[in-house]
């Protein structure tokens, strides 16, 4: 076969049992890789209406279709299974190394189930792989776990890793990934943690099979100039120019043309860091744990002491994952007390978000400090930043008292505070413990005032992008079958400006951001590609800096002949199952639902969103009649069986 092996790994942890098993071809036509054929396995060997972690949940690893062929960009894998966190489809999808190692180890993925008896870890080879004992292992840090595997192991193994958060299942918990990249969303980690299984790790050697090496070498060639463009000088005059004034035109929504050249060039110096003072200015980081107004109370001054150059002023190196020819990772050390890290992962947008603005905090080296404790302890920092951002207005409400909080000052911006809970909040500590779970599990033990702090969509706690700036993202929000995800945003990034369309063969539809009808179509579309780029491994940032002939790649490296009416299809049948998933467990779409405040009810009073309250109803529905779905979210029988799913069909 070419660029699939055809060939899975099965674990059983409980029977101690490892089983190879080849998969038909049309699968991954139907479904390519990664996400896609993650979610065909995981609905058709899952155990219905099971609790996430027992042993039954099924968690998968499944790296994207293209990985291992050196096509730039194209080294992300997707964790799936049942999430612990909202009870519905779960997945998290990373870059790194992992992916492109699986499948040079000659898999196409590998699905877990069961429960050791003992704490094990996985380890996976071309022609042997075994589960081995790891109680040495438990109870440490993700990075000694990956450094004690690879002195057992060869220091190019490639491992993914729970901390001790995973371990003790906290709901938020996260996958780590050698070290700097987490599958951090839906609380995949637990399900890691409660089978027992503290690491997987993975050495391969084996070539990808490619049909047509000399087409895929001209792509390759193509695409690597076209990822090598040089910032407009325009631009950057331009840029300079407007410097002075830059926060009084975002306060206007004016944000200026970036040229792909420039966009590439930022990318590589800041990474996702650059926009974080943008995006506060404007209101799409949300602020003060969604009740504030960035432009008023976290302003730029304030936000640019967390954002692009003053973080990159602790970076010791790059980081860039496979086949990457970006590189917006970084590996960063702040020397001083009383946050000193030593060469941990560079903070993401997401990040500097979460601990900043959510929580009025513009101590760059706490957020970095913040970001460290999350990744040896593997936690979710979207997750933790919004919890911490939850308890600090309960204290300032007066629900949780000083006590509760175990003597710490919960202030706004108190980043000795913010620093210490999050430490409580890896080690199940005093009040960490309770919040460990994320927001919505916390309100349960607390005043029943804490429910209108809890921003989160059924217990996922909501990411860094404002839907009553861009309200699409608020449709993805509540649409997508895992709920609260920024990287299915669909429509709300072309509300943002800035949509991540790699295709060449794939034009979006054009939609204005403050109307509400009529979006259907374009979040579809939208939607779709952001399915597609997850089951091939593509990273979503591609799609900024240019479009590529990535229909062409597909047909080159497997042989098929596929149209882009097809690949399209193909994104469609994936959001299907995804869907029927959640449906079979009895889960539809009026169990989704954005928080009143994050929805703008009351509106908020000043900035770009002043006095916003979007209309989610009107996207929602013109969103489920261009899928062919209900209204209560379930795929039409019509549409199931047009999309080659007839055996879902008949079981829903």
């Amino acid at each position: 076969m070419n660029d699939f092996t055809g060939k899975i790994l099965e674990v059983d942890l409980t029977d101690k049992k490892i089983k190879e098993k080849n998969l038909d071809k049309e699968l991954y036509k139907d479904f390519l890789g990664g996400l896609g054929l993650g979610a065909r396995y995981v609905y058709n060997n899952q155990v219905e209406n099971v609790d996430p972690l027992d042993p039954r949940n099924t968690l998968g690893f499944v790296p994207g279709l293209l990985n291992g062929i050196n096509l730039p960009l194209s080294g992300r894998l997707s964790v799936v299974g049942k999430s612990p966190l909202t009870g519905t489809f779960g997945d998290a999808n990373v870059g790194g190394f992992f992916g492109s190692e699986l499948k040079k180890a000659g898999f196409d993925g590998v699905f877990i189930r069961g429960k050791a008896e003992e704490p094990v870890y996985l380890n996976i080879r071309e022609n042997e792989s075994e589960i081995h004992e790891a109680d040495e292992l438990w109870r440490g840090s993700t990075k000694e776990t990956i450094e004690t595997i690879r002195k057992e192991r060869g220091k190019n193994t490639r491992v993914a890793s729970i901390g001790p958060s995973g371990e003790q299942e906290s709901l938020i918990s996260s996958i780590i990934f050698d070290g700097y990249r987490a599958a951090a969303r839906s609380g995949l980690g637990a399900v890691m943690g409660s089978k027992n299984l503290k690491a997987i790790s993975v050495k391969g050697n084996k070539e990808v099979n490619i049909a047509n090496e000399n087409k895929l070498k001209e792509i390759r060639e193509e695409m690597v100039d076209g990822l090598s463009k040089k910032p407009s000088r325009v631009t950057g005059i331009i840029r300079k120019l407007i410097q002075p004034i830059l926060p009084w035109l975002l306060r206007r929504g004016v944000t200026g043309y970036f040229d792909e050249g420039t966009l590439l060039d930022m990318f590589k110096e800041y990474g996702t860091s650059m926009t974080t003072s943008i995006s506060t200015e404007m209101g799409d980081a949300p602020c003060k744990n969604w009740k504030g107004v960035g432009s008023r109370d976290f302003p730029y001054k304030e936000a640019s002491k967390i954002s692009d150059e003053n973080v990159t002023k602790y970076q010791d190196r790059d980081y860039a994952c496979a086949t990457c020819v970006v590189g917006c990772g970084g590996i960063v050390s702040v020397g001083e007390p009383p946050f000193e890290v030593e060469e941990v992962k560079k903070p993401e947008y997401e990040t500097l978000a979460a601990f900043g603005s959510m929580t009025l905090n513009n101590d760059v080296e706490s957020i970095i400090k913040c970001n460290e404790i999350c990744d040896l302890y593997g936690l979710d920092t979207i997750s933790t930043g919004s919890v911490v951002a939850f308890a600090i207005e309960c204290f300032e409400k007066g629900i949780l008292s000083k006590e509760d909080a175990g003597g710490i000052e919960l202030n706004w911006g108190n980043k000795e505070a913010i620093v210490e809970l999050t430490k409580m909040i890896a080690k199940r500590k005093g009040l960490g413990d309770l919040l460990a779970d994320g927001v919505k599990e916390a309100t349960k033990e607390i005043d029943d005032g804490a429910n209108e702090c809890a921003m989160h969509i059924r217990g996922q706690e909501i990411p860094m992008h404002d839907p009553r700036l861009n309200p699409s993202f608020g449709n993805a929000y509540v649409t997508d079958p895992t709920p609260a995800r920024h990287t299915k945003g669909g429509a709300g990034f072309n509300e943002m400006g800035a949509t991540p369309n790699p295709f060449k063969e794939i034009e979006l539809l054009e939609i204005n951001r403050n109307e509400y009808e009529g979006k259907g179509n374009a979040h579809a579309i939208s939607v779709k590609i952001q399915l597609l780029l997850d089951s091939l491994g593509i990273c979503l940032f591609l799609g900024y800096f240019g479009k590529f002939p990535l229909l062409e790649a597909i047909n080159a490296v497997t042989g098929w002949k596929r149209s882009k009416e097809s690949l399209l299809e193909t994104g469609e049948r994936i959001q299907a199952i995804r869907q029927s998933f959640n449906i079979r467990e009895g889960i539809h779409s009026y169990d989704f639902s954005l928080p009143k405040r994050v929805k703008g009810n009351p509106p908020l009073d000043a900035g770009l969103t002043e006095g916003i309250t979007i209309d989610l109803d009107t996207m929602r529905k013109d969103f489920y009649q261009s899928m062919s779905w209900k209204e209560d979210g379930t795929p039409s029988e019509d549409k199931l069986i047009e999309l080659g799913l007839r055996d879902v069909a008949e079981e829903l």
